[in-house]
């Protein structure tokens, strides 16, 4: 009855699906009101038993209501009919623009994870690997030169440490030939 609050055309076209299909327990969808892409989510109202005082036979409504409302609208509805409905809109623009953010959020958020992993992994390759390797060969290199004084004393039990035995074995078998 009141001219400012008729729906508006989505509004109305979600009611007429509803009012269609009755199994339709909710809509999420994107749609157009005055102008602009929103993200609607709306659910029917049905009547309720209790609905009918009010809204049932206009001679056994309440005095109130009908001297109020007056008897000619608003009467007849019967349990179960959609009667109206909730719509809840959230401007499109506003949840790309969030979409984009939490994007960003989480792709900084790997990026750090992943500076952190590498920075990690680089630490332990290079103690355990690159180090005693380059130790090994700088001793080798001694050895080849002809210096046997400075012994290869890496304790492992893998194959750096297999490496370094054998170039300790190596250097004492040089001392023995001297």
């Amino acid at each position: 009855l009141n001219a400012e609050d008729l729906p508006q055309p989505l509004e109305a076209q979600l009611l007429a699906r509803f009012r269609q299909n009755r199994e339709l327990k909710s809509v999420v969808e994107v749609g157009t009101i005055q102008g602009k892409d929103y993200m609607v989510s709306s659910a029917p109202a049905t009547v309720k038993k209790g609905c009918l005082l009010c809204h049932g036979n206009p001679a056994l409504a309440p005095l109130s209501i009908s001297k109020a409302y007056g008897v000619d609208s608003g009467y007849g509805w019967k349990v179960g009919e959609v009667i109206g409905g909730s719509a809840v809109g959230v401007p499109l623009a506003d949840i790309n623009s969030l979409a984009i953010t939490r994007t960003l959020y989480a792709l900084v958020a790997l990026a750090v994870i992943f500076g952190i992993l590498y920075v990690y992994l680089n630490t332990i390759v290079r103690k355990n690997i690159i180090s005693p390797i380059l130790e090994i060969s700088a001793k080798a290199k001694k050895i080849a030169k002809g210096d046997l004084g400075e012994a290869v004393n890496i304790e492992r039990d893998d194959e750096i440490g297999e490496l370094a035995t054998s170039f300790e074995m190596m250097r004492r078998s040089f001392i023995t030939l001297v």
